[in-house]
């Protein structure tokens, strides 16, 4: 595993008392990706834009998981506040985001899919939670009664969404049943607690999250999103370009 700008080590075992460190800034926002060379620069752009606007001292890291394109060189253009955690094998989104919150030193520290599919209010709602001491963990929700989903999706897909959100209500967790949701965020002291105990390193890593926030009794909200259309019409430029 290599890092630029600034390498650290990181090796708790899982069941060591939690020792937080230092943290120098507001808030880590993390992306796990894995040959994303194409959409990430589009998504480094929107993120860095808006928590510039917004105001907050934040930091953005890319777990590049493995990757054999040009992915793990893209932050290099984006400035100080953006770098890359490059892990050298492919291991798993689990493994990558595991990896990025145990080195992230933000107070707050979050993690979000490649292709932003949210409206980034939610990201600086549950950042506000959080710094305001009314939760130590955010989860995003797309089945929250207000929530709104603007980007079409495939029937088969959302029929398949509907089946694992009831399967996860049974079997892991009647509060947070939008487990695989891609926006998730955590105090510093959470995501150490939390992430120092994961084990998983494939799709269901986000399901064993939400395990051990509730095992660990660790005060958690919901925050509702707003799908964005933005991804989708990243994606028609590009088509566009490439024509």
């Amino acid at each position: 595993m290599t890092m630029d700008r600034h390498a650290v080590s990181v090796d708790l075992p899982k069941t060591a008392p939690i020792i937080v460190p230092p943290t120098d800034h507001d808030l880590t926002v993390i992306i796990p990706a894995f040959n994303e060379e194409k959409r990430l620069p589009w998504t480094l752009r929107e993120l860095t834009g808006f928590l510039s606007q917004w105001g907050v001292d934040h930091r953005v890291l890319v777990a590049d998981d493995g990757s054999t394109d040009r992915t793990a060189t893209l932050t290099n253009a984006f400035g100080p506040r953006c770098s890359t955690i490059r892990l050298l094998r492919q291991g798993g989104k689990g493994r990558a985001v595991r990896t990025a919150m145990l080195h992230a030193t933000g107070r707050v520290v979050a993690f979000t899919d490649a292709d932003l599919p949210f409206d980034l209010s939610a990201l600086q709602r549950g950042y506000q939670w959080i710094d305001d001491g009314g939760c130590e963990v955010a989860f995003g929700a797309r089945d929250l009664g207000e929530s709104v989903h603007l980007a079409p999706r495939r029937m088969s897909r959302q029929l398949a969404t509907v089946v694992f959100r009831q399967v996860a209500k049974w079997l892991i967790s009647r509060e947070v049943t939008d487990t695989q949701c891609g926006l998730k965020l955590f105090s510093r002291r959470a995501a150490l607690e939390i992430f120092a105990r994961a084990t998983i390193d494939g799709f269901s890593f986000d399901a064993e999250l939400v395990m051990l926030t509730q095992h660990l009794k660790l005060p958690l909200r919901r925050v509702r999103l707003l799908k964005s259309l933005l991804p989708l019409l990243n994606r028609r430029v590009q088509v566009s370009l490439m024509s």
